[in-house]
């Protein structure tokens, strides 16, 4: 259908991109009528109002991903909310645990076990989170126990007064490792995450802190990097006093401890070693609190705020 020239209306439509491979954008003005535009873009918009929405695609998970989200859910479900659910699963984790411990296996079983241990141990050290810190732990205990139950129970036999000596101490050393690692296990199983809180904003209700830096015979190359850090925390200098409490009685140590403007303290005799020397003069300290530091800590590390923020 031809149109007049007077009838005819020029739309410029730009831009016009090309393939998604295409690096560069391509402009093409194009004049066509107003009328054809209008119908075009009409089209457009019916067909991406009926275009049906994609469906999500599905997240293909792997054998220990769905192991693990099973587990999370075994462990997080309603059923352990009532007391008497959570002291039956107990008992049943024990008596299995138990049974784990106790029952005698042949070389080749016993091989098998300890190098599933292993397996399990490896593939859940690639994990990240409690759960799989749990497990890694409950695998370490039973081993342990598995071997301190076979230790007691089939190599206790001493012929002679010799033997006994070197095999009770012997046994002695590895009881206080296995109660060791037990204790170990039970302090950092489940670990609190508590966050610092936020000290005021005034400095003058900050508290005042007294830093004590025991040392006998470490060289002052040693100690300097200490009071430094001690020196560098956040906190109001004003409000924060070191004390190097020298056992050695060095007057390099005087002569350091004046020129960087800390307190060196000595005492007449060097009773109970470092401890003796840092219970001594805490038991008198000016400031509300009183952290006692190794000679070696050199690391500038935000205790105090931690610290304080918590009471």
């Amino acid at each position: 259908m031809k149109m007049g020239q007077s009838q005819r209306r020029w739309l410029t439509i730009a831009p016009l991109s090309g393939k998604a491979r295409t690096v560069r954008r391509r402009w093409i003005f194009v004049a066509v009528p107003t009328d054809y535009a209008a119908s075009c873009m009409a089209c457009a918009d019916s067909r991406m109002t009926s275009a049906k929405p994609s469906k999500p695609k599905k997240v293909r998970r792997s054998l220990s991903s769905r192991g693990e989200l099973l587990a999370q859910a075994f462990s997080h479900s309603r059923l352990w909310e009532g007391a008497v659910a959570r002291r039956l699963g107990l008992l049943l984790g024990l008596l299995l645990f138990l049974t784990v411990v106790t029952v005698p296996l042949e070389f080749s079983l016993q091989a098998a076990f300890a190098l599933g241990c292993y397996l399990m141990a490896v593939a859940l050290s690639r994990k990240k989170g409690h759960f799989a810190a749990l497990m890694l732990v409950i695998l370490s205990l039973a081993a342990s126990s598995r071997y301190m139950y076979w230790r007691l129970t089939e190599t206790i036999l001493f012929d002679s007064w010799v033997g006994l000596a070197f095999g009770a101490g012997l046994l002695a050393a590895e009881v206080y490792a296995f109660l060791v690692l037990v204790l170990s296990y039970f302090q950092t199983a489940w670990p609190l995450q508590r966050k610092p809180m936020l000290m005021p904003r005034d400095l003058a209700a900050w508290p005042t802190v007294d830093i004590f830096i025991p040392t006998y015979n470490e060289p002052l190359s040693v100690v300097k990097p200490t009071v430094f850090a001690a020196m560098s925390l956040d906190w109001p200098r004003d409000k924060i006093k070191i004390h190097v409490l020298d056992d050695g009685r060095r007057d390099e140590f005087q002569r350091f401890c004046k020129k960087v403007g800390v307190e060196h303290v000595t005492r007449a005799n060097n009773r109970h070693a470092k401890a003796g020397n840092s219970t001594q003069h805490s038991r008198t300290p000016v400031g509300n609190m009183s952290p006692s530091l190794t000679a070696t800590t050199s690391r500038r590390v935000p205790f105090c705020k931690s610290a304080w923020a918590g009471f």
